[in-house]
């Protein structure tokens, strides 16, 4: 009888669960599988870039796995609804006992594992299901009463308070497998078309490491001022492996330790910051599996579901292609729309535009930021727009409206950012956007303001506050 491995957002060796369970002490053959599901991910709005990260990604990872004896299958099934079947008769073709997997966020991914596991107990298959959406399990983190956080500060100190008393595990690498080949060949999966090119990030295990190694050694020290700065190389850019799965969290958190020598209380103001982002990654991964209904697009905040946002197609366009006339806002959408990223900061930025200038709904942005990110991670994505919409949990009062021409100010101030992707203004006119006040540009070039940030600031007031 033989084991398989069937990967998902876990696209590596170290530090899998699932992985490591199946390896470990063995003696039997050892296969893993990853099913391309270019149907489901088209309606889960995944971006190509992001496609493409993954492709590259897998092709390593099969070179990886080889290196352990570990053949890995890459299979089509196009939705959800093909995959029980096919890793049942995957399993029957390979003589396989039983089938090791790391849980996923979201309903959808919910209903189709249930369903996997149905089917393969019809077969005698066993299903061997470990946690990995978050550090520590979804429900593991309770307030006195025994309900969820819904607030981040105090999420985040019982978070702390568990780190501080258990730790964590990081698992190593598995041993070796025996030498095995598959019966028969599996047709090879075609993978969606794409355009889009991820070749400027690196997807080999080594790598991704020194990246995740270099930022803790060179930048993470001062990464609680410099990460704010959208034209300073200040933040991990490791979020794209973290969306993927080709390295956990639990891996960046070791990486703290290591340099603080192992302890906590050694960490630096910059890597408790660090550390600080990747709770919040858990907060939002615990809140979607709390709450099934923010999978589905619902206001965390039930009583906003009569805001009447504005369907103003010929603004959403301009915010799209940034065409707004604030520079800000307009280099981050340029960014995102060139690369398939944007730095954090931005990404508030852009998003408090749409949902308290334009009055958009927020759905709208989140949906198009899945379809451009290259680490457009469901929960994240979600929590991080209904956070900038005030709709979300812990989210920021409705009173707080960013002024897209402040924020380059201060987070912009020699107009480096804004000038690398708006470069048809001139230096005068970015020192005009940079200044914190309203600029009036004569540059046929460049769009005039979509609207008035004191007038779309009132609007925006009166807006939330009669469903507040």
């Amino acid at each position: 009888m033989a084991k398989l491995v069937w990967f998902r957002d876990d696209l590596r060796v170290l530090d899998n669960p699932a992985l490591y369970a199946a390896c470990n002490n063995s003696g039997e053959s050892v296969y893993a599988v990853f099913l391309v599901s270019g149907t489901q991910w088209k309606k889960h709005d995944w971006a190509d870039i992001k496609i493409d990260l993954i492709k590259r990604r897998i092709k390593r990872l099969s070179e990886e796995l080889a290196s352990l004896n570990i053949q890995l299958l890459v299979l089509d099934a196009a939705s959800f609804e093909d995959v029980p079947h096919l890793l049942v008769q995957v399993c029957k073709e390979l003589d396989v006992s039983d089938v090791y997997f790391n849980s996923e966020v979201g309903v959808n991914e919910h209903r189709r594992d249930s369903l996997v596991e149905d089917t393969l107990r019809d077969e005698e298959i066993a299903a061997r299901v470990f946690e990995n959406r978050a550090i520590y399990p979804p429900g593991s983190i309770l307030t006195g009463k025994g309900l969820p956080f819904t607030v981040f500060t105090p999420f985040k100190k019982a978070w702390l308070r568990k780190f501080q008393l258990e730790g964590l595990e990081c698992l190593g690498r598995p041993q070796p497998q025996a030498v095995s080949q598959p019966t028969q060949e599996f047709p090879q999966a075609a993978w969606p078309n794409s355009t889009s090119d991820s070749s400027h990030w690196p997807v080999d295990e080594r790598s991704i490491l020194d990246k995740l190694r270099e930022f803790a050694e060179k930048s993470l020290h001062d990464y609680g001022e410099d990460r704010d700065f959208p034209a300073i190389d200040g933040t991990s850019h490791l979020s794209p492996y973290l969306t993927i799965g080709a390295i956990s969290a639990r891996q960046c958190i070791s990486r703290l330790l290591f340099n603080a020598q192992g302890d906590f209380h050694a960490l630096s103001p910059g890597a408790q910051t660090w550390l600080s982002e990747l709770i919040w990654r858990d907060f939002y991964r615990h809140l979607m599996v709390a709450y099934p209904k923010l999978s589905m697009h619902y206001n965390f905040k039930e009583g906003l579901a009569s805001l009447e946002w504005n369907d103003d197609e010929n603004m959403f366009e301009a915010w799209k292609n940034g065409q707004t006339g604030y520079p800000l806002v307009d280099a981050g959408m340029r960014q995102l729309n060139s690369t398939g990223w944007m730095h954090n900061r931005v990404r508030m930025v852009v998003a408090s535009f749409l949902t308290k200038h334009l009055l958009i709904d927020w759905r709208k942005g989140e949906q198009y930021f899945m379809r451009k990110l290259i680490d457009g991670d469901f929960a994240a994505n979600n929590g991080g727009w209904q956070w900038a919409a005030s709709t979300g949990a812990d989210a920021v009062p409705y009173f707080r409206i960013f002024n897209p021409h402040l924020q380059a100010k201060r987070f912009d101030p020699d107009g480096s950012y804004i000038r690398r992707w708006i470069p048809e203004l001139s230096d005068e006119e970015v020192k005009l956007a940079t200044s914190g006040k309203t600029p009036q540009f004569n540059n046929p070039s460049y769009p005039a303001p979509i609207v008035d940030h004191a007038q779309a600031r009132e609007k925006a007031l009166k807006f939330f506050k009669r469903d507040d």
